[in-house]
């Protein structure tokens, strides 16, 4: 350690500093040979052995560009990485003499107005603790000895970097603390985690989650950002920090999100643009340090040097609104407010605070062998799995914040078994754990596998300091928390009963434990003991007024601290009614007297109004001992075996409710069982019809009133399926057993079938045979099955603006063969309107209109109900007026026809969620101007666009002019528009292929309003923003991270792109696209647009240069696709009855298609040169928060999908496996086409 790494911390307040780029990136421009690296490829660390010059020569470049602090060569350089090498035991050498190579020319480099630091880098290593692939004493062992290597070699400070696992990054911190008292003294700490593009660590953790587990080690001095991502997908992420953290801000992002082109990794973010990104970061959110991670060179750093210089000589660095940090590290009382309020306590994927703002703590107490015999009982039986369910029943149904997790009782070793349960509750249940143990070696096993921030229950001086201070050093080395319990030695009354005594305990164990063993005291939980006032003893009177007292006293004492009681006791040895009353009560009470957390079994409080006054009046008389009776007057007021009204456990149901509850709920295990049961008393028709239909109907009705989402309907009907299936065997194959027949498909040439599938899901669980023929249905086809089948009716799909007319087609030929079978037609591009009026006129038989799935189902009740009346299809119209929204006919077969009725009151509430987003060559310029304006803020741009309009009024000439056959004559060119902006030069001509982009490369693009609320239907339904927030991260995030790790893990969704830039001129209404850069420029594409017969009158080709102005512009075109493989197993899915993943699959290929476009729109502005004016926050880019815009074929503004040909022509992309259709429709599904402007007045716009 150099005697500047005194003053890196003092530095630090004053000015900014600039750390390096990416060595591994320096190493591979290096090309050294295999020889180089002991021929250990991929090894960098053993080059600080083998070519210690090539490693200094990369320290200085960075130094020579202006950067004030180096990372050592050293970020695989643990001992259990370096052992994938056989190099383990040169651990302390490698790491050591990587040190000494960077301290040489630390000290080389330095001058007394510039001194240069050395960080010792310490990464995340190959293995993830959290998912047991290396044990905790293992890893910290293999850190301890990375670090007593990089300290002995004299590093300046240590950087634990990219943390991708919040166990490991503890263990880190922990070898780091073991270290410094190995040598008597602290160096910096700087802590920096990595948040994928998901939008939370590796193993799952948020940001927030993250940032209160770190906060809770005083040795970390700096918390940042690093990798995975380039600057604007962090942007979130360091807003979060600047206001949340009470520690100075590090944040080294990649040079943007990585690519593979022509076989190499690519990184696309320029010098400047990082330089752009990093200076706003350090004068809007007070960022201290700076520097680059993967991809980063020198040019990059030497980039943000110059962006933060103040002048161009000084190595002072503007901090412009930098000073809360300042005054944050300046000031301890500003850092212990700080940490005061992030006090939280964390699970392995989020925090939860201890003050919750409408309620207490809760803390689960269920998971307890000593008060729940059903949780010992599990336990004993190794039936770890009912164990872990409790868990996530607390949390789920019964609210629980923290679950209280004790596994103690005699006669057993709690060690192993508190193995078993954190193994499985910190990576299964979404709560916090509360470790509560006597035993040490219980407490410190269950701390090694918890990733995130625990409490252990408890701490007390009954045994003297000595234990005491064994589990305050638990807390410091896990990060935890802990509850205090007013206990000491005293040999007659260890137990304080009176608020006085407790308050004097309280006061002796905060001065150990904070001033003494560092506790941040918001980390300390009072629990200020609670005694029985049930035992009719006069002393045992008072005890609960004593406790509410102390309580009070404690917290007033100690307001930063926290307050928690185990309310049960007071009650014991009541009966259940009378203890669920005084439960409540009390808990009352001391919330009031400053109680911030309980441990309780939240389902047995019940709220006041739901406790009569006279109960609660006495429960008080017993709580504040205001008369001898009190106990005896609350007593009288219960009846013996009285019970309150709980929540029914399914076992407990009548096997038909039980059965209804089943398909209500969606839950599949025990079913077969259930139906068993069910078979000893009714027929299987009678079960389905008038028990599980029962269910079916329910559920309508409750994702009618929007009170059940999409995905849980699916998750219903996948439990009909299988209860149909299992009692399939035991019926009699009769004739006419099925409730009727359709044949459904997607016309010719449309791919789209989300729509159709979930007709087909809502029709075949209420007892209709459906023939589903797939995508792309020629009429032939479906003639062929509707005779093959004698089917009752015909379902059309399609989603294509195209698709009407293949519609209309297809009926001219079911009249031309006689056909009057009735047909249902639906999608997205159809209208009620069209199909009543125009499309009824052309075909004889029976025609129908269904907005959505539930109403497809309404409409076959009447049409199988019409056939067995004989009614057929006679007076169509006027029975259509006269149906109404609940004309349904009863039901006849197996299937009844109690979900028809039920649907009728879901039907709007589908209609968006069934056939999921139109992609933009489905829709109509009305309903596309509706969907722009939601998702890309078109409202503002329509404002403007009028606003435009009326600057520019075509004059009384133009306007007489335009009268000829009643329609305006458009300019030859719209007016407003201006060019005196500079062409960009592209980094290439031509097509470019990347062949392969990480998923969550693109996913950092993703609009998850899009994917949640329209794609998979999880609506807000007017719930207020921060509760729908809540929900979605404890539902919906959960099966995202999961469906992405599954589709990174299996290939499923495979992102590939091709684009690529042209020379081109416009000309009146075409776009003219030339040959790369040549002279005489050789035409060799030509697009023509439409244009707006109104002021602007705008065209897509005015976003260019003319022609005429003989200066060639830029165009860029792009295509990308999800890959095939997404729509093959979607499909694979949806034919095993795995409904809700199917439409989760779907919806998400369909989304991350939409991603990658942002994606690749994203870096041709950085390429052309035009990205500075991009919004931050990702959500503003979804409204066109940038320069120009991407278009894509069928939307107003180029509405010919013919065009794509040409496009096809250009950029060739069957290369990364895109098609064309014979619609021409990009193929497959999860692709996208885009024509791009750079123009600075390129917006959408409508041609009308």
């Amino acid at each position: 350690m150099s005697d500047a790494s005194l003053g890196f911390l003092e530095r630090l307040k004053r000015q900014v500093l600039v750390f390096d780029g990416a060595m591994g990136t320096s190493i591979h421009a290096l090309d050294l040979p295999l020889r180089d690296f002991d021929h250990l490829e991929n090894c960098s660390e053993v080059l600080n052995l083998t070519r210690p010059d090539a490693v200094e020569q990369i320290h200085r470049s960075f130094f020579d560009v202006g950067c004030d602090v180096v990372e050592t060569n050293t970020f695989g350089g643990m001992k259990h990485v370096l052992a994938e090498f056989g190099l383990h035991e040169r651990c302390h050498e490698i790491n050591l003499k990587a040190a000494q190579i960077a301290r040489r020319a630390a000290d080389a480099c330095s001058t007394a107005a510039q001194p240069r630091y050395v960080a010792g880098s310490i990464g995340p290593g190959t293995k993830l603790v959290t998912l047991r692939q290396i044990d905790y004493d293992a890893m910290l062992d293999s850190y301890f000895e990375q670090i007593r290597g990089l300290v002995d070699g004299g590093v300046d400070l240590l950087i634990i970097e990219t943390c991708q696992d919040i166990l490991q990054t503890k263990i880190a911190i922990e070898a780091a603390r073991r270290n410094f008292d190995r040598i008597g003294r602290r160096l910096p700490l700087i802590c920096q985690v990595t948040m994928e593009t998901t939008g939370t660590m590796l193993v799952g953790t948020d940001m927030a989650g993250a940032l209160a587990a770190i906060e809770t080690y005083p040795e970390v001095d700096v918390i940042g950002l690093n990798c995975a991502t380039g600057p604007q997908e962090m942007s979130e992420h360091v807003r979060f920090l600047a206001r949340s953290s009470s520690r100075p801000i590090s944040v080294l992002p990649n040079a943007g999100l990585p690519q593979l082109v022509n076989g190499q990794p690519y990184f696309p973010l320029s010098a400047e643009e990082l330089a752009r990104w990093l200076k706003e970061f350090v004068e809007t959110d007070g960022v201290r340090i700076v520097g680059g991670c993967c991809g980063t060179t020198p040019a990059h750093l030497a980039a943000v040097v110059a962006a933060l210089r103040s002048d161009g000589e000084s190595s002072e660095f503007r901090v412009a609104s930098s000073e809360l940090k300042t005054e944050q590290l300046a000031s301890s009382t500003r850092y212990s407010e700080l940490a005061t309020l992030n006090s939280a306590c964390t699970s392995l994927y989020s925090a939860v605070p201890y003050r919750q703002d409408n309620s207490f703590l809760i803390v689960g107490e269920r998971c307890n062998t000593n008060g729940s015999r059903q949780f010992k009982r599990m336990l004993a039986d190794g039936d770890i799995d009912g164990c872990v369910q409790m868990g996530i029943e607390q949390v789920k149904e019964e609210g629980a914040h923290v679950i209280d997790v004790c596994v103690d009782y005699v006669g057993r070793n709690g060690a192993p078994d508190m193995h078993k349960i954190v193994d499985r509750f910190a990576r299964e249940v979404t709560a916090p754990l509360m470790l509560d143990s006597t035993q040490l070696d219980v407490l410190e096993t269950g701390l090694k596998l918890a990733g995130g921030k625990c409490i252990i229950n408890s701490v007390n001086l009954e045994e003297g300091e000595e234990k005491l201070a064994k589990i305050a050093r638990l807390c410091r080395q896990f990060g935890a928390a802990v509850v205090a319990l007013t206990i000491d030695e005293d040999p007659v009354e260890a137990m304080a009963k009176t608020a006085e005594r407790k308050l004097a305990i309280a006061t002796r164990i905060h001065d150990l434990l904070t001033r003494k063993y560092g506790l941040n005291e918001a980390d300390i939980f009072w629990d200020c003991l609670t005694f029985p006032i049930t035992t009719g003893n006069k002393e045992d009177r008072r005890l609960a007024l004593e406790t509410l007292d102390g309580i009070e006293r404690v917290m007033k004492t100690f307001p930063r601290c926290q307050s928690i009681l185990g309310l049960s006791n007071v009650s014991f040895g009541l009966d259940p009614a009378a203890r669920v009353v005084l439960n409540s009560v009390y808990l009352s009470e001391a919330l009031k007297r400053g109680l911030t957390a309980a441990i309780v079994h939240a389902g047995k409080i019940l709220p006041r109004n739901q406790i009569s006054d006279e109960r609660w009046n006495a429960a008080l008389e017993l709580i504040y001992d205001r008369h001898e009776e009190a106990l005896q007057r609350f007593i009288a007021l219960f009846t013996a075996g009285e019970k309150l009204a709980e929540k029914k456990v399914l076992a407990d149901l009548p096997i038909e409710e039980r059965l209804k509850r089943r398909i209500i709920d969606g839950a599949r295990p025990g079913l077969d069982a259930d139906l068993d049961l069910a078979l000893k008393s009714y027929k299987p028709l009678d079960i389905i019809n008038n028990l599980l239909l029962d269910g079916m109907k329910v559920v309508g009705e409750l994702f009618g009133s929007g009170q059940m989402q999409l995905p849980f309907v699916l998750k219903s009907a996948e439990v009909m399926k299988a209860a149909v299936a299992y009692l399939e065997p035991h019926m009699e194959k009769a004739a006419g057993q099925t409730r009727g027949k359709i044949v459904l498909a997607t016309v010719r040439g449309d791919v789209h079938d989300i729509g159709k599938n979930l007709v087909d899901i809502i029709l075949t669980n209420n007892g209709y045979t459906v023939y589903n023929l797939g995508i792309k249905q020629p009429i032939g086809n479906i003639i062929t099955a509707l005779q093959e089948h004698n089917a009752d009716a015909i379902g059309l799909s399609g989603l294509l603006v195209k698709s009407t007319l293949v519609m209309r087609d297809d009926l001219h030929v079911l009249n031309e063969q006689s056909i009057t079978t009735p047909v249902i037609l639906g999608g997205a591009a159809l209208t009620r309107r069209y199909v009543e009026e125009d499309l009824r006129a052309i075909y004889k038989g029976r025609l129908d209109y269904a907005k959505d799935a539930f109403e497809g189902l309404r409409l076959m009740g009447e049409i199988v109900g019409r056939r067995e009346q004989g009614t057929g299809n006679r007076e169509q119209k006027t029975e259509a007026a006269a149906r109404g929204p609940t004309g349904a006919a009863d039901g006849r077969g197996a299937a009844g026809g109690a979900a028809e009725r039920a649907a009728q009151a879901s039907a709007a509430a589908i209609a968006a969620s069934s056939g999921g987003a139109p992609p933009a060559e489905a829709r109509g310029a009305t309903q596309l101007t509706r969907e722009l304006e939601q998702r890309y803020g078109l409202a503002q741009i329509a404002e403007s666009e009028e606003a435009e309009a009326a600057a520019v009024k075509p004059s009384e000439a133009d306007t007489a002019a335009g009268a000829d056959r009643g329609r305006a004559i458009a300019p030859a060119r719209g007016e407003g528009l201006s060019y005196d902006h500079p062409v960009p030069t592209p980094s290439f001509w031509g097509a470019r292929i990347i062949e392969e982009i990480p998923l969550k490369a693109a996913l950092g693009y993703l609009n998850e309003i899009m994917l949640f609320q329209v794609q998979w239907g999880f609506r807000k339904k007017g719930r207020p923003a921060a509760e729908f927030k809540k929900y979605i991260d404890a539902e919906v995030r959960p099966i995202f991270r999961e469906l992405v790790q599954r589709c990174e893990r299996e290939d499923i969704i495979t992102p590939r792109a091709i684009y690529g830039y042209w020379p081109c001129n416009s000309d009146g209404d075409d776009l003219i696209v030339y040959d790369v850069p040549a002279f005489p420029r050789v035409e060799l594409a030509r697009f023509t647009f439409p244009r707006q017969k109104h002021a602007p009158y705008r065209c897509l080709s005015d976003f260019w240069r003319p022609a005429s102005s003989g200066v060639a512009d830029v165009v860029a075109f792009s295509i990308v696709t999800a890959g095939n493989r997404v729509s093959e197993v979607a499909r694979e899915w949806f034919a095993r009855h795995d409904y809700q993943q199917y439409l989760f699959l779907h919806g998400l290929g369909v989304e991350t298609a939409e991603a990658l476009a942002e994606y690749i729109h994203k870096q041709i502005r950085m390429e052309l040169g035009v990205a500075g004016g991009d919004a931050r926050e990702i959500n503003r880019l979804f409204q066109q928060g940038y320069q120009g815009s991407r278009y894509s074929f069928g939307y107003p503004a180029c509405p010919r999908l013919e065009d794509q040909a040409i496009l096809m022509k250009l950029l060739a992309p069957e290369r990364i496996g895109v098609a064309l259709s014979e619609e021409f429709q990009l193929e497959p599904e999860q692709s996208t086409s885009a024509i791009v402007a750079y123009h600075p007045a390129a917006k959408y716009f409508n041609v009308r």
